[in-house]
């Protein structure tokens, strides 16, 4: 996403084969969970976990795996078990990475620019609206600007800064960026769409 690392990625890639970037807007949401659930998250946790050496971390990690098979193991089996953990983790992470897509990636990922550490995160992320059920399902990150910039500040206490956070933008005529969900999902799909476009069209020109 972006106009700078589809060119950047295009040049990489050079004649030969290679993931069809132009394509991505069809296939982002049927490969990007699975992806992410049966590769990085394990890897990332596991790393994490070993990283830390924490005694209690590990256990409770181990403590949720063993609880989940106890509940589950006697009606299901094992196999009837992973499944229904895999299906679970593939819900979850789907609509984890819809709302971190809706709230970052539709505005374009590039290389850090010059601007102040509050205006980069005001330029970078996005807000999908208010109301308890929208902040309930997305455990309050539909207000990700908040987020970002106080992010010690509980989550449940996330909306009673948005008006501060309004009003010094409109002070200093920074855009504050909030969508509907609906809309936020169509950006994503537009963005994908034309940075895969982008990647196609260098490719073509440097490449033929």
């Amino acid at each position: 996403m972006g106009d700078t690392l589809p060119v950047e990625k295009a040049k990489q890639t050079g004649r030969g084969w290679s993931v069809p970037y132009n394509l991505q807007s069809y296939y982002f949401f049927i490969l990007g969970p699975p992806v992410t659930i049966g590769g990085f998250w394990p890897f990332v946790h596991t790393y994490h976990l070993l990283k830390r050496k924490n005694l209690v971390e590990t256990l409770t990690v181990l403590a949720f795996y063993v609880h989940f098979g106890y509940l589950f193991g006697p009606m299901l089996g094992f196999w009837g078990t992973a499944k229904l953990l895999f299906m679970a983790k593939l819900c979850e992470g789907t609509w984890f990475i819809t709302v971190s897509e809706a709230n970052h990636g539709t505005l374009g990922v590039e290389y850090d620019a010059e601007d102040s550490w509050v205006e980069m995160h005001l330029k970078r992320t996005c807000n999908l609206g208010g109301g308890a059920f929208k902040s309930w399902g997305t455990g309050h990150l539909n207000y990700q600007i908040e987020h970002h910039l106080f992010p010690t500040l509980p989550r449940h206490n996330l909306h009673k800064v948005v008006p501060f956070v309004q009003s010094l933008c409109k002070k200093h005529g920074i855009y504050y960026c909030e969508k509907t969900f609906t809309q936020a999902v169509i950006d994503i799909v537009k963005s994908l769409r034309e940075s895969g476009d982008l990647w196609s069209k260098t490719r073509a020109e440097l490449f033929g």
